[in-house]
């Protein structure tokens, strides 16, 4: 029996099969990048993190993959706990060629460079939020942090167990980055503050920089939903008040 497992916020096919997932990826680019990212942790000695890899066809932008059933619904805590354990696994340190400084750089430059379009976008429909946005962003990128391995979309649906083991699945959007900007994206999720000053004290930081975060992913996720996912006018609605709010 073949069961489809695609989400509406990609154009991936997504099917499993004999405890299998086929992953048919619309763009190379993705394809490329998530097949890096189970080298890195294969490089790391931290494949058991994710899924294993059984066959790549670069030909038909297919992934094979090994099928680890969703985990039972996970508090935001222990979503946070598996974030972190991901992170500290996960340091651009762990691979010689890189230096955190010059990845720090890079990271900074991606966040300064999609703020442009965000503000774009969101600029239209909230123009208050612009100079939120702005300030934000330097409050983040004022930050000194050690570089890891980020998700970008860490939540309960893109996990799964193997043997009471927690792995995490679609490495599509993943790269280098603050390790903040995965754990701004759980607790926006959570609809709640409860877990903020757990967060700040779990990675040490500051939590106007979590706050900061935050503000950030979800002006980034507007942009998204306005320029692929209008008809969700209910998420829009969501992120809107968010920034309205904060």
């Amino acid at each position: 029996m073949r069961t489809n497992l695609s989400s509406i916020y990609t154009k991936n096919e997504v099917f499993l099969e004999k405890k299998v997932i086929t992953k048919v990826f619309k763009s190379i680019e993705k394809m490329n990048n998530e097949t890096m990212v189970y080298d890195t942790l294969r490089l790391m000695g931290n494949e058991d993190l994710a899924p294993h890899l059984l066959e790549v066809d670069f030909d038909n932008r297919t992934l094979y993959l090994e099928y680890c059933p969703k985990n039972e619904k996970m508090s935001t805590k222990e979503i946070l706990l598996f974030a972190h354990d991901f992170h500290i696994s996960t340091p651009i340190s762990a691979i010689s060629i890189y230096k955190n400084k010059e990845s720090l750089e890079k990271w900074k430059f991606f966040l300064e460079r999609s703020s442009i379009e965000w503000i774009k976008t969101i600029a239209e429909i909230l123009e208050e939020c612009v100079i939120k946005i702005e300030n934000n962003l330097l409050l983040v990128t004022n930050r000194e942090c050690n570089i890891c391995l980020i998700h970008r979309d860490f939540r309960n649906d893109n996990i799964g167990k193997r043997n009471q083991q927690s792995v995490l699945y679609d490495f599509e959007l993943a790269m280098w980055g603050d390790p903040l900007w995965d754990i701004a994206r759980i607790l926006v999720e959570s609809d709640s503050t409860i877990y903020d000053k757990f967060a700040s004290e779990l990675y040490s930081v500051d939590k106007r920089i979590i706050d900061g975060y935050k503000y950030l992913y979800v002006a980034s996720f507007l942009d998204y939903l306005l320029r692929y996912q209008k008809n969700d006018l209910i998420k829009i609605d969501e992120m809107l008040s968010y920034l309205r709010k904060s």
